[in-house]
């Protein structure tokens, strides 16, 4: 089966990546809602004050030794980001997108794109065409990453639902992150400062922080009003994020020992039936945005533009 372009277009649209490009379909990720929490509660929480954050909620059961101790050596094998603004080499990543449509509640793995966001969310590496090493394919297959997948796509489903979107569709971002600390490095989490990702959601969850100190997590309204302060210490730590009212940002990490680090797995969901999200996710031009308001939809997707 092949995905049909969305849009048929003289311009260009690199930036959107599979979005706008024949593709044959990719790798189904499976959805595993056994054992998951009261997501509702999360979504009104979400709704309501933007965040929401939980201290070990998908953290490993004494059984799960092995499968955790697997998921958790992906990030031993992530690579040096080459794109830092500063030279840095404090962070080490890998990157891949997926796709959810609630018709057919099924996640589905998308041919690689590089990760384009604008300078107007990312003041640090916005506007530039960022190609990481993808995501190795045994991750999707682990248990505890289908955990986090469905608990972020439960959640997230039940705020459009709240909102009145039966039908929710998401373009969905994996990213796994390595930040390295030692007695010359400071490790940055967030080498830009506060500011936001320019998605709709997103689930933040700490696998494993070794031989570090700081990390400390600020999540702010859009008046800079601090609205929370937390550190995730303990893997399956996780924050959930409404990105389209907060922002945040995370404190430098400190360390006198070798291999210090602070891993964490970012699933980002931006909201395909919101034209604003499209725009705001990708940093489209006004020729860009008139093109994509005025395209017609193919049988594959049902966006509400």
């Amino acid at each position: 089966m092949y995905f049909e372009p969305i849009i048929n277009t003289k311009i260009q649209l690199e930036k959107m990546g599979w979005l706008v490009n024949k593709h044959q379909d990719g790798q189904h990720v499976d959805i595993d809602t056994k054992g998951l929490p009261k997501t509702e509660e999360f979504a009104a929480a979400l709704l309501s004050d933007g965040f929401y954050v939980a201290q070990q909620m998908l953290a490993a059961a004494p059984s799960e030794s092995r499968s955790w101790s697997e998921f958790r050596q992906y990030w031993d094998r992530l690579t040096t980001d080459e794109y830092m603004k500063d030279n840095g080499t404090y962070r080490k990543r890998r990157y891949s997108t997926m796709y959810y449509a609630a018709q057919a509640n099924t996640v589905v793995r998308k041919p690689y794109m590089p990760l384009y966001k604008s300078n107007l969310y990312n003041s640090f590496a916005g506007n530039v065409f960022r190609y990481f090493d993808e995501t190795e394919s045994g991750l999707f297959e682990n248990p505890h990453f289908k955990r986090a997948l469905s608990l972020a796509l439960t959640t997230f489903n039940h705020c459009q639902n709240l909102l009145g979107s039966a039908q929710p569709q998401w373009f969905v971002e994996v990213d796994q992150y390595r930040i390295v600390a030692d007695n010359t490095r400071v490790g940055k989490p967030a080498p830009e400062g506060v500011h936001s990702d320019g998605t709709s959601y997103f689930l933040l969850m700490l696998v494993e922080k070794t031989n570090v100190e700081g990390g400390v997590s600020s999540i702010y309204d859009q008046d800079m009003e601090l609205a929370c302060t937390t550190t995730l210490q303990n893997p399956g730590d996780i924050m959930l994020l409404d990105d389209t009212r907060m922002l945040h940002g995370v404190s430098d990490l400190y360390s006198q020992m070798e291999g210090g680090h602070r891993d964490i797995l970012h699933l980002s969901f931006t909201n395909l039936n919101s034209l604003h999200a499209i725009e705001r996710r990708f940093g489209l031009n006004q020729d860009e945005l008139e093109h994509i308001k005025t395209a017609k939809v193919n049988q594959w997707t049902s966006w509400h533009l």
